[in-house]
């Protein structure tokens, strides 16, 4: 398959199939990394890629929903998931979920799936689109409104046996 974006060791493009497996063990390591001191250390400790894998398979058989991953060396670090909106009152697309290897943070991965995402949505007319993350990920909301979202709302997530308040944002300037 032919490469997206590329940036000296940095390429971009579609996640295959038999990438789902490798795609899955960066979530885990991810949440249990950022959301470390934010959620709840016994929902940490019991997520893990099996069941997340079988929860991957199944979301990625639906219409309109994309995965691209970010590689660097021909290694995965990072991946971004995207589509329709599962809240569209507040925008017709949505970026579901960035999320890049620790070790890689500020690298420049993030904003390239991004990027490339907001196009695909951008194309695809699913504008405006949002992004949703955890009112306490700092990181995060930073890093979107950086990348010209906007905060609109908040809301509240059920993680494990907890409610979480989380941050809208949306990109509607385009």
């Amino acid at each position: 398959m032919k490469n997206l974006k590329k940036n000296i060791h940095l390429t971009l493009r579609k996640t295959e199939e038999r990438e789902y497996p490798a795609v899955t063990d960066i979530s885990v390591e991810v949440w249990k990394h950022a959301y470390k001191g934010i959620i709840d250390d016994a929902f940490l400790n019991s997520i893990s890629s099996e069941a997340r894998l079988k929860g991957r398979i199944k979301w990625l058989a639906e219409p309109n929903k994309y995965s691209f991953i970010a590689l660097y060396k021909d290694k995965i670090i990072g991946f971004c998931d995207f589509g329709i909106s599962r809240h569209l009152e507040y925008g017709k697309g949505e970026i579901y979920a960035i999320y890049v290897l620790p070790e890689h943070h500020g690298k420049g991965a993030g904003a390239m799936l991004l990027k490339h995402a907001m196009h695909i949505l951008e194309q695809k007319e699913l504008t405006p689109y949002i992004v949703i993350a955890l009112e306490k990920n700092i990181t995060a909301n930073s890093f979107y409104e950086k990348m010209g979202f906007h905060f609109i709302d908040t809301i509240t997530a059920n993680i494990g046996n907890t409610t979480y308040p989380e941050n809208v944002y949306r990109r509607s300037d385009i």
